[in-house]
């Protein structure tokens, strides 16, 4: 995600992802068992083998999708 820089450009402001990804409501466990125990704005906060994770899903009919990250790892 590279904290809102893309291409050597700011498109969102690096302290905006301190605020979507701080925890704003504690919701427990969401369903299917997925380790998400807050959530923060528009995203599903939790943790998975000790790593900070953010997810997000959506659908419709004929499809759904599941967007899962682990920024901490920085993976490419």
């Amino acid at each position: 995600m590279n904290r809102g820089e893309l291409g050597g450009k700011r498109i969102l402001q690096a302290s905006t992802y301190d605020l979507m990804w701080k925890p704003a409501e504690e919701i427990g466990e969401a369903a299917g068992g997925t380790p998400v125990t807050s959530e923060g704005t528009s995203w599903f906060l939790g943790e998975y083998r000790g790593n900070f994770l953010v997810t997000h899903s959506g659908g419709d009919i004929g499809f759904i999708t599941d967007l899962a990250m682990l920024p901490d790892k920085r993976l490419p």
